[in-house]
């Protein structure tokens, strides 16, 4: 791959190309393309067959190999549905894209800007709308969790035949669609289904009051779950952290309904319907009560929880250009180990233990099925030391600069057992919502 190239290697061809005002592509005597040194403005799509009373041509046309000039032509090409669909434009630097689609399946197709570029992978470069940023968002999630789910359920076993993948909607159409109804007369919605889900905040208000009130929430939370069992040495994914078993959705309920989320974190957004969905479930005997995790690490500062003290863990923040400093974003928050720290070993197969022993996190919920907890849920609780430090000389990575300690959760429900079926109808009642048209510019929206 090959590196960016400074301004001064770079001036002369710039220079060239600034030198001459942009025209469409001139035509000769033998109405042959003459294509100059400056930029060639390109209309798709026009009329009269592309060619203007002043003989230019006005179309997309690219020169033939043996009739490359020196330097090759640049060209600014405007147009719109053929641009958009997917019209391959050899040597594509920058993309402004505007317009805004409906439908989910038509924006994957628009999608390929970044295709193969040999030669100039780092250079393309795509401006985007606000609204288009976040469909695009919202489809690569869509995408990968439909790919996840299809994988879990290869896993437990679960056919086809007798199980139809969920494909994550929106609750307003004038964001986005899945694709067009005619193409959906087989779908059944479904307003919410959380089985076989893991949910975890990463993003955190970087606020006093709403910290130290998360931190006095979990500390309540914590001393009214009792004494945890007796830490065991046989599962070494369990050796900084308590645990409790068989605890009762009550009080679960009632820290996730104090717990103060950050307003764009998703599920966790609208945690009310969450609470009922899991209500429903566990009333039909389909969830289990709950084991808890307090997890922390080998080394560090610690957290005097009320039973005891945890070392907290180090998490930083993410350099993110957008993102501003009241909102602390570190990506990710669960260890995957963690996952399986309430696995008792003790009596359990050969082939468990050495799977816990030689843990791979793709297979975390394939471990915790054969260990019997493919019906139990569970809230992993992380204390994130304020003051973690990024790596020196990371891009991607900068100290986590808290205001105060960081109280993060983690939610996993199971799918449950071979041939169970979760789905439960809830009504969302969406809080903040993110799908209305702000962000996108006036005047561009298809829906």
């Amino acid at each position: 791959m090959n590196r960016y190239p400074s301004f001064e290697d770079i001036r002369k061809e710039i220079t060239i190309l600034l030198s001459k005002e942009p025209t469409n592509i001139p035509l000769d005597e033998d109405d042959e393309f003459a294509y100059h040194e400056g930029i060639h403005m390109c209309i798709d799509n026009c009329k009269n067959n592309g060619i203007t009373d002043d003989g230019m041509y006005v179309r997309l046309a690219y020169p033939t190999a043996d009739n490359m000039p020196t330097p090759a032509p640049a060209f600014i090409v405007v147009g719109g549905a053929t641009l958009s669909r997917g019209l391959t434009i050899e040597g594509l630097i920058s993309t402004f894209f505007l317009r805004s689609v409906s439908q989910a399946d038509t924006l994957m197709q628009m999608g390929r800007w970044f295709g193969y570029r040999k030669g100039y992978e780092l250079l393309p470069r795509l401006w985007i709308t606000s609204k288009t940023n976040d469909q695009f968002k919202f489809l690569a999630a869509l995408d990968q969790e439909l790919r996840d789910e299809i994988h879990e359920m290869d896993t437990l076993g679960k056919s086809p035949a007798n199980y139809g993948p969920r494909v994550k909607n929106t609750p307003k159409a004038s964001f986005i669609r899945i694709t067009a109804k005619n193409r959906m007369q087989s779908a059944q919605a479904t307003d919410m289904d959380f089985s076989g889900s893991f949910n975890q905040t990463y993003l955190f208000d970087n606020d006093v009051a709403v910290l130290k009130h998360n931190i006095v929430e979990t500390e309540k939370f914590i001393a009214s779950l009792g004494q945890p069992e007796e830490r065991k040495e046989c599962n070494q994914h369990a050796e900084n952290s308590f645990i409790w078993r068989n605890v009762e959705f009550s009080l679960v309920k009632k820290y996730l309904e104090e717990y103060k989320f950050n307003s764009r974190l998703g599920v966790f957004n609208d945690i009310a319907s969450v609470i009922a969905w899991i209500e429903k479930i566990s009333a039909e005997g389909k969830l289990e009560n709950w084991n808890i995790i307090l997890a922390g690490k080998g080394s560090g500062s610690v957290w005097n929880s009320p039973v005891g003290p945890v070392k907290k863990v180090s998490r930083t923040r993410k350099k993110l250009k957008n993102e501003s400093d009241t909102v602390i974003n570190i990506g990710v928050l669960r260890d995957p180990k963690d996952i399986i720290a309430d696995i008792d070993l003790e009596g359990q197969p050969q082939e468990i233990v050495s799977k816990v022993k030689d843990f791979k996190s793709k297979y975390a919920k394939e471990i915790r099925s054969l260990a019997g907890l493919d019906s139990t849920p569970q809230l992993i609780v992380y204390v994130i030391d304020k003051d973690s430090k990024a790596v020196k000389g990371s891009d991607t990575r900068e100290d986590l600069n808290s205001v105060e300690d960081i109280v993060g959760i983690c939610m996993n429900i199971p799918g449950g057992k071979r041939g169970t079926d979760y789905t439960a109808t809830v009504s969302i009642h969406m809080q903040n919502n993110p799908f209305d048209d702000e962000g996108d510019l006036e005047g561009t929206n298809e829906n």
